[in-house]
């Protein structure tokens, strides 16, 4: 007897979603096209084992708010196994949803993920500043990559856990290090737990993704996903919180290349030096 059809009112994804804007120009049903397109093509031809798609659901109209679904089977010999006496089998999932000429990307495989938003060429990730708009004051985990010179007397990358991390920097210690991903308190409109209560949610500029809890349902996931894409896409001044931290840089006057903490330039994230 066939299996049922898995309709996307049935997942339960982890809202944890890439933000992106188009890259050609096309918007709505147009932009969610190619992008399922190029997806099925990814997913169908990456790695060692077998992929096979098993669902693509209905697309699921909300107003300007498109969500559709993909579910995959993985198929392969575990990585244990010097045989193929034994095969791991696996299903995994992608909603996409797109508004206007904006996207977001979730995905049950981080492999897969990443490497959709790395190859796919109809959207790429919305810039550092719209993720960082998710930064709230209190930040409760952080984790720091290093910009020094790698030495015996100091971590590379740090994770810090805590009540607000922001008091417990070290101006002259960490000025050499970035915040590449943090959870905090950000207060934005629209996302918060089902009981209503504030939301911790995790941002990492870099890979332009935040990351939430799990969708209740599917009104809960649409309702999310546009009070991100809300507050991602609405006019601000860039802002830089850990001002303890170096921040990114793109180019300072006086200078070829710069290593300045407190520009508020684009670019690679750096520290507390010049380098003329």
């Amino acid at each position: 007897m066939p299996a049922a059809p898995i309709t996307l009112a049935q997942l339960r994804p982890f809202v944890a979603p890439v933000l992106l804007e188009s890259s050609v120009e096309l918007e709505g049903q147009q932009l969610l096209t190619r992008m399922r397109n190029e997806m099925t093509t990814l997913v169908r031809g990456t790695g060692s084992k077998d992929r096979r798609i098993v669902r693509i659901t209905d697309i699921d109209a909300d107003g300007a708010l498109l969500t559709q679904a993909l579910v995959y089977r993985e198929t392969g010999t575990p990585s244990w196994l010097t045989t193929d006496a034994l095969e791991d089998v696996g299903h995994e999932y992608i909603v996409v949803s797109v508004r206007g000429s904006n996207a977001t990307l979730c995905a049950s495989d981080a492999v897969m993920r990443d490497r959709i938003v790395k190859k796919i060429r109809a959207v790429r990730r919305l810039s550092r500043d719209a993720i960082t708009a998710f930064v709230g004051d209190e930040a409760r985990a952080l984790w720091l990559n290093g910009v020094h010179t790698p030495t015996a007397a100091k971590a590379d990358t740090k994770a810090l856990t805590g009540v607000d991390l922001g008091y417990s920097l070290d101006p002259i210690g960490d000025q050499s290090y970035y915040f590449s991903a943090v959870r905090s308190l950000p207060g934005v409109p629209g996302l918060a737990q089902s009981d209503g209560r504030p939301m911790l949610v995790g941002a990492a500029p870099a890979g332009g993704r935040i990351w939430m809890r799990r969708a209740e349902s599917l009104d809960d996931y649409k309702a999310l996903i546009n009070a991100a894409l809300d507050h991602a896409t609405a006019p601000r001044e860039p802002r830089h919180p850990f001002q303890a931290l170096a921040l990114p840089v793109g180019e300072c006057r006086g200078c070829r290349r710069c290593l300045c903490p407190g520009s508020s330039a684009r670019g690679a994230p750096v520290g507390g030096r010049h380098s003329a």
